[in-house]
């Protein structure tokens, strides 16, 4: 499933990283390290885009060609990008992947990060001779506050300015010359010059590996090591940043909160490797605690889901995955939600949870659970070949019942009438719970009907179940319907 950029612009206006790549080997080292990514549609010719998460933040990952020269070319991409009204803006830039290093400073393998660049792309010649013409350009991030913090977190890490202009430069001659005119330069690219200009106030960084020194014996077999130095400096720059308030985001905003829903699906996966023991405690409750409530909140109903039970249910979710992931040895842990039932599951070894004793987080969560649900038959519990599973009861039956007694069928002859604003649906008035197939709607304009229908009985105040066929037709419904989300409830074959 793709998803339109444009259908979450008030999520991502100046709230999401946008990284720019420009090569394939780039392209793949970003990807490695971006979670939950998913095609984005930009409306724009690029060498592919896409959206996921960074350390809890929104991304964008952009991918054109070198140089400026190209219609797909990176920078060209990021002018087109930063300029259009209809796109969001950006909080941040990140320009990440290989490049040149000055060999009296560098060596291959160090992590380059500039806040500054020299623009050398404006040059002319005289006789045999390159006259370059210098424009300085300085990003509102002053990295000269974190420094020494970034060198103790990032190995390898020079801070410093970069040449940027359009020349795969391969001879050690020219290379000279202009570290001779240009002494403090750590190395050299060639995207950067073509959209700095057009960032006005966005910040901006660069990162990139070194690969080669622009000499004559220049050679491409370190690139690909040397984009996935960069790409994995990526997110521990980004939270140097975030932790000492240079970048700030947000994931808590309904409209945030739908395009969260729409990364994740409905599993959630916690890999070990992803995140160390010091740090998962914060992981788990700060970010992936975020999304679980988010999705618990489809289970809200009368009939015992309150927000409290909810919240407990949250504390047990993520407690099981920190034990599985401390304690029992698992490389991963997952959460999937279903309509009528939630599972967790592991590679760890076996444990049920009935066995949780003590007065620990996971112990005592247990309890409260099996006194405030499995006691009161809200909920059932299973074990089974290392996967929890909880029977959501409560949530069962009010579906249940709005299925055998509260669904919705279209009138006929109502759908493109010509005879003005019609009632569509037909259904029991008493009903506060109304259940609505959309699985045999095969054009969007009685899609967009129904999706009016449901509009109007949201308004009325009362809850509605959606099962369609497709998660592209359930998106439809979230983000046309996206100020009802506590009472609409979407359902996917």
């Amino acid at each position: 499933m793709n998803i339109d950029i444009q259908n979450y612009f008030d999520a991502l206006n100046e709230n999401f990283l946008l990284i720019v790549t420009s090569n394939s080997k780039e392209k793949d080292a970003i990807n490695r390290v971006i979670s939950n990514r998913k095609n984005i549609t930009v409306h724009l010719p690029t060498g592919g885009c896409s959206i996921g998460l960074l350390d809890g933040m929104f991304v964008i990952h952009l991918t054109g060609t070198s140089g400026i020269s190209t219609e797909r070319s990176a920078s060209r991409l990021v002018v087109e990008f930063v300029s259009r009204s209809n796109i969001p803006t950006p909080g941040i830039v990140y320009l990440v992947g290989f490049c040149w290093g000055n060999p009296a400073t560098t060596k291959v393998g160090d992590i380059v990060i500039a806040s500054t660049i020299e623009s050398l792309n404006s040059r002319s010649i005289s006789g045999e001779e390159t006259i370059y013409k210098p424009i300085q350009y300085r990003s509102s991030i002053d990295l000269e506050l974190i420094a020494q913090k970034i060198n103790q977190e990032i190995p390898n890490s020079k801070l410093g300015e970069l040449a940027s202009l359009e020349t795969l430069l391969s001879s050690t001659s020219e290379r000279d010359r202009l570290l001779q005119l240009y002494p403090y330069l750590i190395g050299g690219e060639m995207e950067a010059f073509g959209f700095v200009p057009s960032l006005r106030q966005i910040p901006w960084l660069v990162i990139k590996s070194v690969s080669d020194f622009g000499c004559n014996n220049f050679e491409r077999s370190n690139q690909a090591s040397s984009a996935a130095s960069s790409a994995l400096a990526l997110p521990v720059l980004n939270k140097l940043l975030k932790e000492n308030e240079l970048i700030s985001f947000s994931i808590s905003k309904p409209d945030e909160l739908l395009l969260l829903d729409c990364l994740f699906g409905n599993k959630i996966i916690v890999l070990r490797n992803e995140v160390n023991s010091d740090e998962l405690n914060d992981h788990l409750n700060d970010e992936v605690g975020v999304v679980i409530e988010r999705k618990l909140e489809y289970y809200l109903n009368d009939n015992g889901y309150d927000r409290s039970f909810l919240r407990y249910f949250c504390d047990l979710i993520l407690e099981v995955i920190q034990n599985s992931l401390k304690h029992s040895g698992a490389s991963f842990a997952s959460v999937k939600f279903y309509p009528n039932k939630i599972v967790i599951n592991d590679d760890g070894e076996e444990y049920p949870l009935q066995n949780l004793e003590g007065d620990k987080g996971g112990a005592s969560s247990w309890r409260r659970i099996k006194s405030y649900g499995l006691d009161t038959n809200l909920v059932s519990y299973t074990f089974k070949k290392k996967s929890h599973y909880f029977e959501m009861t409560a949530s069962s039956k009010e579906l249940m019942d709005a299925v055998k007694n509260c669904t919705a069928s279209i009138i006929p002859s109502t759908i493109g009438s010509g005879y003005g604003r019609q009632v569509a649906l037909s259904y029991n008035k008493e009903c506060e719970i109304i259940y609505l197939e959309d699985g045999n709607v095969r054009m969007t304009s009685r899609r967009i009907t129904l999706i009016g229908e449901v509009k109007r009985l949201l308004d009325e105040g009362k809850k509605v179940y959606v099962k369609v066929s497709d998660i592209a037709y359930a998106e439809e419904y979230r983000i046309a319907l996206k100020e009802y989300s506590d009472n609409l409830r979407i359902l996917t074959e």
